[in-house]
């Protein structure tokens, strides 16, 4: 809080400021108010904040360019006790090689497209419902697994995992994950 009041909510809380600045933009105001309360004195810290649509227009391109990535963002440390890490819900597929959910999302058939995802496997576009669920032939994309790629086919991908084993992910029969 003693940062706030010295420096301000935009040098102090980054993050906050880009979500006003997103706000503001896409509602159409000029100026918004970031307001914050100190948990230990409930003291009051208020400050007046202008609209930036130069920079709302660069932090909503950012958004685009991640949602519309077709690999997954690298991660924000490679050190699992990063206190960004720690709480990160991703944490176990990041960090200790777990897998993540099995959904059209983390399929190697999906790719995203304006609106949502398009599924190369089967030529359509699933609703949101469908992505969370997956199909039969889900392969998870190879930035989601802890190994390398040591062969692949249309319906399998073999992975070599760090600790020298060998993963077979294969959609032709069952799934091997649980979907979400």
């Amino acid at each position: 809080f003693a940062q706030l009041v010295t420096k301000g909510g935009v040098v102090s809380k980054p993050q906050h400021a880009a979500q006003m600045q997103i706000y503001m933009h896409l509602m159409g105001l000029s100026r918004a108010v970031y307001l914050a309360v100190c948990k230990d004195t409930d003291a009051l810290y208020a400050e007046r904040v202008e609209a930036d649509p130069t920079e709302a227009e660069r932090l909503l391109a950012k958004a685009s360019r991640i949602i519309d990535a077709a690999r997954p963002p690298s991660r924000m440390s490679d050190d699992p006790a990063w206190f960004e890490c720690r709480m990160c819900s991703h944490h176990g597929v990041c960090h200790e090689g777990q897998l993540a959910a099995v959904t059209c999302r983390t399929c190697l058939h999906s790719t995203p497209v304006e609106g949502g995802w398009h599924c190369a496997r089967h030529g359509h576009k699933p609703d949101s419902t469908d992505q969370r669920i997956a199909c039969s032939k889900h392969l998870f994309i190879p930035d989601l697994v802890a190994g390398d790629v040591v062969y692949a086919a249309d319906d399998f991908v073999v992975y070599r995992i760090k600790d020298g084993s060998s993963w077979l992910n294969d959609a032709r029969g069952e799934a091997e994950a649980e979907s979400c």
